[in-house]
């Protein structure tokens, strides 16, 4: 960038300040700390080295440097919905604000982002080493990049530092921001640009001429555009359990040999599966009001204090109503019941419902249909008020005016039914069979996926609903329990997961991701549709039938549809070709000694690994993977 100030900056004057500058930050630039070089990091200090490249260091200075230009990763305690954004912008970004644009900057040639994981400092680092050993080798083959060339490719950074009255570029902004921002000075920083732009300079020869043939166009869209569907039914420990046999004998000798493991299960189970929560029968009179809160964020002031004013008018409605209930129900206990049977209290306050309640309980005099437990209560139309409220009455007693944002309440219990818990002994049959069964699932999932499919061969043309039918005749599953048979979205041999990343095999929901599922599901038709699949699909790890229902030839491609695939397969081409190619690279200076982290960079990343995981996350690694398999970050 020196070139832009050297057109802005012509008198001697000038020149001497940048001398001046130049002398103070090559004293100050090692004094760095730690906090400042790398956005709080603790460990090795800003003069720490992480990398040696071919003789050449890359620093911590460099990493802030790096860390100043890209996007971070979400914390680990961002749950709101613009997380996942952040995730794919940082994964997808390489130095995303330094404003580099063309077909060969950024990370378009970059890691896969599923291969990037949520440690900055690592993907910096390892995107750092990739440009200083590119920039190298672009060197040793005669390739620079003039102060004219990085000029022009800056242009969007150097846009934020016009002057906004005369349009001129403000050269005390941009210093500003390279050594307050950046951590550095402007040789090195024009010094970090060039070797970034070197690194497009090879990807660009090396792979610029590269395209697609009309040949590849054509079976790519075959492979990703024709489209099969199947139906099918999956055999995991879960689903079969109920099916497990379970023998008398083997039962009892099974139950006498684990009563501890019985006793632990029940203990874990015994607050959830047996125990029936206390519950109260409730009348309730609601009274609506409107709901200040939630109405304030598009109310005018005027509006919210009319909102405010009809809350209180409900208010003072709901106190002397309970006022006048709590009357008369102290008069009807002194009625005789009478000939309907129906206590006179409970007429009274059925009464006072009817004409008053906006619930639709109204009807059955402010009687809620089934009693409720205080998990109830706490949940909409209720709320918190209520909840606190219930559990503190006895039975026939009349709540105050309880409160909820839409508005007030007066509950009266009618009659409380008692929590009730099951014992050990009233479930150990039960818990016993479940155990066993859930410790055989496993091995029995696949004699009866075997069974399943031995039994649809028999008869092709069977529907897999029928096959099972005639299985559970040998299998019968215990409490009417039955396997359910499911149809698959349409689904191609390929499919693109997102720009810049190759087509792979497709993901297929409920079924997993298999090549060799989808490539028997594309060999059946309807005279053979039986898909014989033995092994186990990732990531469920569960066992597949499936028969072929029906098959969709690709559409013919039209012009757009035929630029964007040649636009995407020629970039996926590039793309294979550069990172095979500095892989490879990669790997033999690695091994010659000539690329190499250092122990300040494994205890750098040690101590982020260890704060990242103190926050709450979870990296690759860690725990088994949940859901689609996921990709553990590395770095060379």
């Amino acid at each position: 960038m020196l070139d832009i100030l050297r057109k802005h900056s012509r008198s001697f004057l000038i020149y001497l300040v940048f001398t001046i500058l130049i002398i103070v930050f090559a004293f100050t630039f090692g004094a760095i700390s730690p906090d400042q070089a790398c956005g709080g990091r603790g460990g090795p200090g800003s003069t720490a080295v992480v990398a040696e490249v071919d003789g050449r260091e890359v620093g911590m200075q460099d990493v802030a440097v790096a860390d100043a230009l890209s996007y971070s990763p979400p914390s680990p305690r961002n749950n709101s919905q613009n997380a996942g954004a952040y995730m794919q912008r940082y994964q997808a970004t390489r130095l995303g604000q330094l404003g580099l644009t063309g077909p060969y900057s950024g990370a378009r040639f970059g890691r896969d982002p599923r291969e990037i994981g949520p440690i900055k400092f690592q993907k910096l680092v390892d995107e750092l080493v990739e440009t200083r050993l590119v920039a190298q080798y672009a060197r040793e083959h005669g390739m620079s990049i003039t102060n004219e060339e990085m000029s022009q490719r800056l242009t969007l950074l150097t846009e934020q530092f016009k002057s906004e009255e005369t349009g001129e570029f403000d050269e005390t902004a941009w210093n500003n921001f390279i050594r307050g921002s950046l951590q550095t000075g402007p040789p090195a920083f024009e010094a970090f640009v060039k070797e970034e732009l070197l690194r497009e300079r090879v990807i660009e020869l090396m792979v610029g001429a590269v395209s697609a043939s009309q040949t590849e166009i054509e079976a790519e869209h075959k492979l990703s555009a024709e489209t099969v569907k199947v139906e099918y039914v999956t055999f995991d420990k879960r689903s079969v359990a109920p099916f497990v046999p379970v023998a008398g004998d083997e039962l009892d000798n099974w139950i006498a040999g684990h009563q501890e493991q019985i006793a632990a299960a029940y203990d874990k189970k015994k607050d959830t599966d047996y125990t029936t929560p206390k519950k109260w029968s409730l009348r309730v009179i609601k009274l609506d009001a409107p709901d200040v809160e939630a109405a304030a964020a598009d109310a005018t002031p005027e509006q919210k204090t009319a909102l405010e004013a009809q809350r209180a008018e409900a208010k003072t409605k709901a106190e002397a109503l309970r006022t006048e209930l709590a009357t008369a129900l102290e008069a009807a206990k002194a009625e005789p019941v009478g000939e309907d049977g129906v206590d006179p209290v409970t007429k009274a306050f059925a009464t006072f419902a009817e004409a008053n309640s906006t619930a639709p309980s109204k009807a059955t005099g402010g009687l809620l249909a089934q009693p409720v437990s205080e998990k109830d209560l706490g949940a909409p139309p209720f709320g918190a008020a209520i909840a606190t409220a219930v559990p503190t009455l006895a039975d026939g007693e009349l709540s105050g005016v309880l409160e909820t944002p839409d508005a007030f309440w007066i509950v009266r219990v009618e009659g409380t039914m008692p929590a009730v818990t099951k014992t050990l002994d009233d479930v150990r049959l039960e818990l016993g069979k479940s155990l066993l069964r859930d410790e055989k699932a496993e091995a029995f999932a696949a004699t009866l996926a075997d069974a399943v499919l031995a039994e649809a061969k028999k008869d092709p043309a069977k529907k897999l609903a029928d096959v099972l039918a005639e299985v559970a005749k040998q299998y019968p599953g215990e409490g009417g329990k039955a396997l359910e048979v499911k149809e698959s979205q349409p689904f191609s041999r390929l499919k693109s997961y997102g720009p810049g990343l190759p087509t792979q095999v497709p993901f297929i929901g409920g079924v997993g991701q298999s090549a060799d599922f989808v490539k028997a599901a594309f060999a059946a038709s309807e005279a053979q549709p039986v898909i014989d699949i033995s092994e186990a699909i990732e990531p469920y790890k569960h066992r597949v039938v499936a028969r072929f229902l029906e098959k969709k030839a690709a559409e013919p491609l039209t012009a757009d549809e035929k630029k964007e695939i040649e636009e995407r397969l020629t970039f996926e081409k590039q793309r294979r070709i550069y990172r095979g190619w500095y892989e490879s690279y990669l790997a033999a200076k690695m091994a010659d000694g000539d690329v190499e982290l250092t122990s300040d960079y494994q205890e750098q990343l040690r101590q982020e690994q260890e704060a990242y995981r103190q926050s709450g996350g979870v990296l690759p690694g860690d725990i088994p993977p949940q859901g689609e398999p996921q990709t553990t970050s590395t770095t060379p």
